[in-house]
Parts: C-alpha cells; sequence; structure tokens
C-alpha cells in the first residue's frame, strides 16, 4: 500500500505525492550541494479534443501513451511523474537548461509524431529556494509555452522558445 499511494493506477508513473517526496529531497540536495537541478512539467494540448471526440477510453489511452513515450525518452537516474489528468513532470539530477531543453524537444517531438496530440512544455532550471518556487517557475512556463500557440517549450525566465524545422514552417 505504501508503494501504491504513490504511483498513479493508470500509467504506474510515480504520482504527485511521490512527486513531493523525492522532489523536496532533490532540493534539499541541490541547496546542499549546490548543484541545480532541472524540473520539466508538460501539459497536453489534445486530451480535451479526444476526449470530446473519441470518448474517456480513448483519452485514457492517449495518457497511458504520453506515459510510455516520456519511459522511451527519459534516462534511468531521471524521475518521471504524472501530475495531474493530463499534466506529467519529470526531474532530470543535471540543472543544465541546454541539456533539459534538448530533453523537453524530443519529448514534444515524440509525442507529435507517435500520437494525435500535442504538449506545450515549461522548464525550471536551477537551485530553487524551495520545491514551490520551482514548480509555479515550471507551470509559468509552461502557461507561456501554451499562450505563444502550444506545441513549444519555454524555459523559465526566459522568452525563448523552442522550436523545430517543423514548427517554424508552420
Amino acid at each position: 500500500m505504501e508503494v501504491e499511494s504513490r504511483v498513479d493506477a493508470l500509467t504506474g508513473l510515480y504520482n504527485r505525492r511521490g512527486f513531493d517526496e523525492i522532489f523536496s529531497r532533490m532540493v534539499e540536495v541541490a541547496q546542499r550541494t549546490g548543484r541545480p537541478i532541472a524540473l520539466i512539467y508538460m501539459d497536453s494540448d489534445s486530451l480535451k479534443t479526444i476526449n470530446d471526440q473519441h470518448g474517456h477510453e480513448a483519452g485514457d489511452r492517449f495518457i497511458v501513451d504520453l506515459a510510455s513515450i516520456l519511459r522511451s525518452v527519459a534516462r534511468r537516474s531521471d524521475f518521471i511523474f504524472r501530475w495531474g489528468a493530463d499534466e506529467f513532470a519529470v526531474l532530470l539530477e543535471s540543472g543544465n537548461e541546454s541539456k533539459a531543453t534538448t530533453f523537453a524537444q524530443r519529448l514534444r517531438k515524440a509525442v507529435a509524431e507517435r500520437t494525435t496530440g500535442t504538449v506545450s512544455v515549461g522548464i525550471y532550471c536551477g537551485t530553487p529556494e524551495n520545491a514551490s518556487e520551482a514548480v509555479r517557475a515550471a507551470d509559468a512556463a509552461m502557461y507561456s509555452a501554451k499562450s505563444q500557440g502550444k506545441d513549444r517549450v519555454v524555459v523559465s525566465g526566459s522568452d525563448r522558445r523552442g522550436r523545430d524545422e517543423h514548427q517554424a514552417s508552420s
């Protein structure tokens, strides 16, 4: 039961409770060592449409597909979480902004290629004062990605957009 309380039943990923515990420990280590961490926060741009057009079973399959894609893109040392209905988070031990952006772009592209949906992604890199600060910053970056047209990556505290050639030509 202890493990089940930290794991999402649909995807098998850690849930928000698992996130809170693991991320709090990572923040403490980052503060102690001075090594930054990266939080990748993503939200589906498509779940509502999929549910409306094809039903909630199709929406659940889409969520399971997103979880599978996350597993295929992430490294073994990364932590993956289902944050909410169609929101996911990934914790990278390295807070290197370039690596986090590359990871997020690979993820965004894989979702677009392997599903009928897209995702908007926000990134926080740094050594936060507390876990809430990093979550707020990543969430704000993700909403900025949505407001800029969805299906993109935005780094917290930045107006830089992660775009690939396909997006630029669209």
